[in-house]
């Protein structure tokens, strides 16, 4: 085994020994922890989405309104 077969072993073990710790110790809820932490990183990111269309479309309507 080379090195790189040591490490796609190694980062395919840690989804796999979260896997089992989840029905191990029945960690069911964490389907909630990680919706809400989906959840809370897009939010904040849709909103820097929109303020940055809003400053783009008002300076193009600046822009057009007073022909610079």
């Amino acid at each position: 085994m080379g090195s790189t077969d040591t490490i796609v072993i190694g980062v395919l073990a840690i989804p796999a020994a979260v896997g089992v710790a989840m029905l191990r110790y029945r960690l069911y809820d964490i389907d909630i922890i990680i919706t809400r932490t989906l959840v809370y990183d897009s939010l904040p990111l849709m909103l820097a989405l929109v303020y940055f269309g809003g400053v783009t479309a008002t300076e193009a309507v600046f822009t057009a309104l007073t022909s610079q």
